[in-house]
């Protein structure tokens, strides 16, 4: 009965002869096709970040393209139903948030197109667009899933391949780990095998199919429901069991009633496929670690999505709203957000180190950071997006064709809608969600449009005129922007790869070219990291004889480092890591004895502190700046604010050092086994430990500890050997890194099981 599934691109020639929006449907077609599976071959460049320039430049090429076509016709139509006019408000408060927002080009575009930029939101609502133009039949929808269905499958065989084979096999120079994919992220996968296999199931359950179409379907289902219960996608089960009882309610009660006849116009009433996907769902929820730990046997396929929690994204709307109540921080600001309230709890530990761009969800993301402007919008906008949808299901079917298409379409947004609301899909979903919204305003509701025409007037022509030209230039002068972007982007992609490699050299000659092609505020802090990394090694090897040799070059350098550090608080004040960074070099500075360095540092630390109040960490860098200074009482007294606002590790090991400059080896003892007690696992602090008991004399509790590191790690000889006789000649623990806490001491090879903090003799 249904043709396209068997053969969907087969019409696809006839409709490019004979459609003048044929180009505007191809780029649809290349986006939902191409867009899973698109990369670009550039080593160490991020599949995601190359789906965010992939997004870009698609937007370029469809407004270049509508842009002459407006020109061609000398006429453009409007559509007035309101979801339009909604997504443009939307596009609209989130340009003035980022006029208004402390860093425009974070907000505007971000390093590479983030999904939470100014541009990236635009970019959904113009493929929305897009698709209502273009998409506006059963075969072009038709077509729009064969497209996916053959995405997918080029996807599973690339993923099953380096499943059985192992990650390093067909890696295609850009998937590394095992949970590397090409659709993005291991959830992206997950999400995209999810819409697979919704419309699997409602195309067996609602379409005339052949009996070969039938068993191709029903394979591809079978496969997409495989990934998921073997990803344990927890989440993605549990929209897709709630979206199959919905579907069984609604074909129960309403899909085959007819209004007219009072009847139930279908004999065989139980929706079988779609009650067996909410069965499935079930299993994948209750039992998906189950099958997650068999496949877990041959290969690695775990993955934690971390980000902060719901009550977090409120604290993170509450201080947006406090700053601007009706745009807020602008798009792309949640990372702001979260440094601002983020639990004094994580202090000390990675998240408290992380970036998050989006918090609980997506879509909570964007509304905890653009305001009550756009929180108002955005929640308008899903609110007629569900009437719609809802009111279109009520209204009943004209034949089993329309029926299908409905409400397989309408389940695809919703699980898309459900998914952006309790997760973060990736580029590619986020955009099937807005072709799919398009097209179902385009396929299913009445048209309401109209049309303004620009060559009957003359006044009207040449404002028209001049209006579309000034937006293709200004498209045109978007796509060159794009393009440098992206080269910017390879080169520091390059110069990060170079600098893991120990190529600093290298790295800088690269991280320079892509500063030159967009300048970001992440290149000058990697390029200060690097000016500051080069100071630190002049100043190892000073001496009396070459002191003013080498503290004149090392002046010199640290000049570079500072005008990087300067550019980055400039180019993007809101990040407090840039204003440490700043107060890193001023830190340097005192070693070398520059006037007003202390006080310089002292004010950058305080504004980083003004953006991070809540972790404890930031006063350590206070306090190694006091050490820097000779200040011991300051960095003491700096030390104590940092355990009282939240005990971490760092403090205690930061404690441990000054206490080992004086001497105190009993207050040493002390502040170690309190760093234990917060890093139990890390071998080298049992050493140090055990030293530091040696030299106040307890070499009973000393021995303990070595027997204590002998039972529990493997080589812990070796690791007690080498330790000892570093921290004997050197007498430190550790020093502080670049962002002015104390790092973990390297680890000893896999410790055989996680010791407890040792018991000694009082």
């Amino acid at each position: 009965m249904i043709k396209f599934i068997t053969q969907p691109f087969k019409k696809l020639s006839t409709m490019i002869a004979q459609s003048s929006n044929a180009l505007s449907y191809i780029i649809i077609v290349i986006i939902v096709v191409l867009g899973p599976l698109f990369f670009f071959p550039v080593r160490a460049m991020s599949v995601t970040a190359s789906k965010g320039y992939f997004a870009a430049i698609i937007t370029v090429i469809a407004l270049l393209v509508a842009g002459i076509t407006v020109l061609k016709r000398g006429s453009i139509t409007f559509s007035k139903h309101v979801l339009f006019f909604l997504l443009g408000g939307i596009s609209l408060a989130a340009l003035i948030g980022a006029v208004f927002s402390p860093s425009f080009s974070m907000a505007f575009w971000g390093y590479g197109f983030e999904t939470t930029t100014w541009l990236f939101i635009t970019s959904l609502g113009l493929m929305a667009v897009l698709a209502y133009k273009t998409i506006k039949s059963y075969d072009r929808i038709g077509i729009i899933y064969g497209g996916l269905f053959l995405a997918f499958i080029v996807t599973a065989v690339i993923q099953i391949i380096r499943f059985v084979a192992g990650p390093a096999t067909a890696n295609l120079g850009v998937l590394g780990s095992t949970t590397s994919t090409l659709v993005g992220s291991w959830s992206d996968l997950g999400i995209f095998a999810g819409v697979v296999l919704l419309i699997s199931v409602t195309t067996l359950q609602l379409a005339g199919l052949t009996r070969f179409a039938k068993w191709v379907v029903m394979v591809i289902g079978l496969v997409s429901g495989a990934f998921l219960l073997f990803m344990n996608m927890n989440i993605v089960w549990t929209v897709l069991g709630f979206i199959s009882l919905l579907l069984i309610l609604y074909l129960f009660a309403f899909a085959y009633w007819d209004a007219e006849s009072k009847i139930y116009k279908k004999e065989k009433r139980v929706p079988w496929y779609v009650l067996t996907l909410f069965i499935v769902s079930l299993v994948g929820i209750f039992f998906g670690g189950f099958f997650n730990a068999f496949a877990g046997k041959h290969q690695n396929i775990t993955w934690n999505d971390v980000r902060p929690s719901f009550t977090t994204t409120v604290h993170v709307a509450q201080k947006t709203l406090g700053h601007n109540f009706v745009t807020g921080y602008g798009p792309n600001s949640f990372a702001l957000g979260w440094a601002l309230s983020k639990p004094p709890a994580v202090s000390g530990n990675a998240l408290a180190d992380a970036d998050f761009s989006v918090g609980y969800s997506y879509f909570t993301s964007l509304i905890a950071t653009s305001g009550l402007l756009g929180a108002l919008l955005w929640i308008v906008f899903f609110a007629v997006l569900a009437y719609t949808i809802l009111k279109r299901l009520g209204q009943g079917f004209e034949h089993s064709l329309d029926r299908y298409f409905v409400i397989s379409l309408s389940a695809i947004i919703f699980f898309l809608s459900f998914i952006a609301w309790v997760s973060v899909p990736g580029t590619y979903a986020l955009i099937l969600w807005a072709v799919s919204v398009g097209a179902f305003v385009g396929v299913f509701l009445p048209k309401h449009e109209t049309t303004f025409s620009f060559i009957k007037d003359p006044r009207a022509s040449f404002f028209g005129i001049l209006g579309v030209t000034v937006i293709i230039i200004a498209t045109l002068l978007g796509g060159y922007i794009i393009v440098r972007k992206l080269a910017s982007f390879v080169h520091d992609t390059r110069g990060v790869l170079l600098m893991s490699q120990g190529d600093l050299a290298g790295a800088a000659g690269e991280i320079n070219l892509a500063n030159a092609y967009a300048s970001h505020d992440v290149y000058h802090t990697q390029l200060a990291q690097l000016a500051l990394s080069d100071t630190a090694k002049l100043l190892a090897g000073l001496t009396d004889s070459n002191k003013q040799v080498i503290s004149k070059q090392a002046e010199q350098v640290l000049g570079i480092a500072l005008g990087h550090a300067k550019a980055a608080t400039t180019q993007n004040p809101l990040s407090y890591k840039n204003w440490i960074l700043l107060g890193n070099v001023y830190r340097a500075a005192v070693t070398l004895g520059v006037s007003d360095a202390v006080s310089l540092a002292k004010d950058a630390y305080t504004e980083a502190q003004k953006r991070n109040p809540t972790d404890a960490s930031m006063y350590l860098s206070f306090a190694n700046l006091a050490l820097a200074n000779k200040d011991t009482a300051g960095a003491y007294k700096s030390i104590q604010d940092s355990i009282d606002l939240f005990p971490t590790r760092d403090a205690y090991l930061l404690r441990a050092q000054v206490q080992i400059g004086q001497q105190k080896w009993s207050d040493v003892v002390t502040s170690l086994k309190q760093a234990i007690l917060m890093d139990q696992g890390n071998a080298p602090l049992y050493v140090y430990l055990g030293v530091a008991y040696e030299k106040s004399g307890d070499i009973d509790n000393a021995n303990r500890i070595y027997d204590l590191i002998r039972k529990q790690f493997s080589d812990g000889d070796a690791a007690i050997n080498q330790i000892k006789s570093s921290f004997s000649q050197n007498m430190t623990v550790t020093q502080p890194d670049a962002a002015g806490t104390v790092p973990a001491a390297a680890p000893v090879k896999t410790p055989v099981k996680t010791p407890v903090a040792p018991k000694v003799k009082k």
